[in-house]
């Protein structure tokens, strides 16, 4: 009850001035907080006047401004260039595109984070109160990768990626990925624009997700967004949710 416009007011300027979030946190932050003090509301344990999460507005985001998707024509090319060139660099790749892992989550994944029998991948992510362990689904595509790179020969602590091309006690480089992506920028020309990253390997697949079964609750769930609300930002920043077509399925009564 002690929360009201002022309070929140000195977080804003906390988050931007002290933390110096950019405005896509702020705005994950002041929406996680938003949804907790609704479901106060909703339990009765605060009045539900005078809610000063009301007079709070998003700041604007360049969300969609980096790590750009790529087209699947893209992707078909560098495939076959990587392939030939750099294939231990194409298993990474893959682990960003099917289980939306961050370069950072992955060189942090051990053998052990890898559950064949559930069919999961366990991520350990750093939060305020500590560690919190993510569950993210292994898709078929990703399970054939994993079972080419007999993971269950390796002790379940060693790192999965190494500089050696095999899981090691050594974790991998922190830029071996951004330089040996490097390559394939240049090879390919995306080097001229500093917004194609490997990360958008991520953003590709939500993409291609989205076209293909519309569902926002799965992407939210893969990507570990915690609202609906920051998926649709998410979405929106990929050029997704204005398809002007959309009403044309609309059934007839």
């Amino acid at each position: 009850q002690d929360i009201n416009i002022h309070v929140l007011q000195q977080y804003q300027m906390y988050i931007l001035t002290e933390l110096k979030n950019e405005s896509k946190t702020h705005n994950n932050k002041m929406g996680v907080l938003s949804a907790f003090y609704s479901d106060c509301i909703k339990q009765d344990w605060i009045s539900k006047e005078n809610n000063p999460f009301d007079k709070i507005d998003e700041l604007p985001t360049n969300y969609g401004t980096k790590n750009k998707p790529y087209t699947n024509e893209e992707i078909a090319d560098m495939k076959e260039w990587i392939l030939e060139n750099d294939p231990y660099l194409w298993d990474i790749i893959s682990f960003i595109y099917y289980s939306f892992l961050r370069p950072g989550e992955l060189r942090d994944l051990k053998v052990g984070d890898i559950d064949l029998k559930e069919n999961v991948i366990r991520v350990w992510v750093e939060s305020s109160k500590g560690k919190r362990c993510d569950i993210v689904p292994i898709a078929s595509g990703l399970r054939k990768i994993i079972n080419k790179m007999n993971l269950d020969e390796y002790d379940k602590d060693c790192y999965v990626f190494s500089g050696s091309k095999k899981p090691s006690t050594l974790q991998i480089g922190k830029n071996y990925m951004t330089k040996h992506f490097l390559k394939v920028k240049q090879h390919f020309g995306f080097d001229k624009d500093p917004d194609y990253t490997l990360y958008g390997f991520k953003h590709t697949a939500a993409v291609n997700w989205y076209k293909a079964e519309k569902d926002i609750r799965k992407i939210q769930k893969m990507c570990r967004h915690t609202t609906v609300t920051t998926t649709e930002r998410y979405l929106k920043s990929l050029g997704l949710l204005d398809d002007e077509n959309a009403v044309s399925m609309l059934p007839e009564i």
